[in-house]
C-alpha cells in the first residue's frame, strides 16, 4: 500500500514537471513572437486600418492644389535621398484641384527630379493618394 501511495506521488510529480514544461514553452513563445501578435491585434481592433500603407508615412487630408503635390514630391525626394529602402512616403486624402496632372506637376519640379517622377495610373479624379519611393529604380511614385 505504501508502495502503491509513493508511486502515485512520484507520477503526479512527473506530470506537473511535464504540465510546468509545456506553460514555460507556451509563454516563451508568446514572448518571442510579441510583435507579430500586437500587428494583428491592431487589425484586429482596427480593421479599417490598410496593411498596404505604411503607418509611419505622414497621413494628410486636403484639398491639394498643384503645388501641394509639388512640394510633398520634393519633399520625398529629399528624405530619401540616403535611403537604403522603398518607402511610403505621404499618403494624402482629400481631392485634387481641377486641371491637376502630372504635367502641371512636373512644370514646378526642381528639373533635376522632374525625370524621376512616375504618375503611371494615377488618377487625380480620385481623393486618396500616395507618394512613395522606390529604391530599385530611384523613383518617386504617385498612386491614386
Amino acid at each position: 500500500m505504501l508502495r502503491r501511495k509513493a508511486q502515485m506521488s512520484l507520477e503526479y510529480i512527473a506530470k506537473m514537471i511535464i504540465v510546468l514544461v509545456v506553460v514555460a514553452v507556451v509563454i516563451g513563445m508568446i514572448y518571442n513572437f510579441r510583435g507579430d501578435i500586437m500587428k494583428k491585434w491592431k487589425v484586429i481592433a482596427d480593421p479599417n486600418v490598410d496593411d498596404d500603407i505604411d503607418t509611419n508615412a505622414a497621413f494628410i487630408e486636403g484639398p491639394f492644389t498643384v503645388e501641394d503635390f509639388a512640394h510633398f514630391i520634393e519633399l520625398c525626394w529629399v528624405e530619401t535621398r540616403d535611403a537604403k529602402d522603398s518607402r511610403v512616403c505621404f499618403v494624402l486624402k482629400g481631392t485634387a484641384e481641377v486641371g491637376t496632372s502630372g504635367p502641371a506637376i512636373d512644370g514646378l519640379l526642381d528639373p533635376e527630379i522632374v525625370g524621376s517622377v512616375d504618375y503611371t495610373g494615377v488618377n487625380f479624379a480620385d481623393d486618396l493618394f500616395s507618394i512613395n519611393y522606390v529604391i530599385v529604380k530611384n523613383e518617386i511614385h504617385v498612386k491614386s
